[in-house]
């Protein structure tokens, strides 16, 4: 459920395959027009590995430690994964960009950096690659680093 001022609309989420249904209302000047038919979209053809979740700091997170730890859960086909870490929402730059060899049994993966942030909020992503292929980002996550 999204309110936009244009007349498109892209989730900014990595969607899964499946069948998504969707409908429109205007609001003109407060008042909400008639909604549109129910119409259906199904998503298909994503990469081959499925994308991982991210699980920890959450999404908005605050801490004075300046060398978080990352951790996401695991995809069975990877083989490594990338983690992305920028100043920007949009990851127009990376402060962070390299992969991380893929535990062997774990059901979740993880990354510390070995050199301090600066204090700031930045906003982290993980993809899974492996065989040939690499998955979609999992969905977009901000922590900020405070000073103690």
């Amino acid at each position: 459920n999204h309110t936009v001022t244009t007349s498109f609309f892209a989730p900014g989420i990595a969607m899964i395959n499946q069948m998504y249904y969707w409908r429109v209302t205007a609001n003109l000047g407060g008042t909400l027009s008639e909604w549109s038919e129910v119409r259906t979209i199904t998503i298909t053809g994503a990469p081959g590995n499925a994308a991982p979740v991210a699980v920890s700091p959450a999404n908005g997170a605050t801490t004075s430690d300046q060398t978080p730890t990352f951790v996401w859960t695991t995809v069975p086909t990877a083989v490594r994964y990338r983690i992305q870490l920028s100043p920007l929402e949009g990851f127009g730059v990376w402060i962070v960009n390299q992969t991380v060899p893929a535990p062997t049994t774990d059901p979740t993966a993880e990354w510390t950096p070995g050199v301090n942030f600066n204090y700031g909020t930045y906003w982290w992503r993980v993809q899974a690659e492996g065989g040939g292929d690499s998955s979609w980002f999992t969905v977009k996550r901000s922590i900020t680093i405070t000073s103690p």
